[in-house]
């Protein structure tokens, strides 16, 4: 069985891995996906997971509102305003 948090950790290293070349994403935080995969994690041990996708990571696109990340359009200077 594969947990959020083994699932969040697989994404840490590749991002780490890679992010730093291809840029795959503009704004994330190790320590934010940590946090959600570890409460995720143990809402499926206490059987009350949130839906059937509780857990799976995913990215929105930077030109839609998610805090904590800033709303940048693609643009270095659009999250800065």
């Amino acid at each position: 069985m594969v947990t959020p948090t083994m699932a969040a950790e697989r994404v840490i290293a590749f991002l780490e891995q890679r992010n730093p070349t291809n840029n795959w994403l503009s704004d994330w935080s190790a320590e934010h996906i940590r946090e959600a995969a570890a409460a995720s994690t143990a809402r499926y041990a206490a059987g009350k997971p949130l839906s059937v996708l509780d857990g799976v990571p995913f990215v929105v696109k930077d030109c839609i509102d998610a805090l904590p990340y800033e709303t940048s359009y693609g643009s270095r200077f659009m999250g800065k305003l």
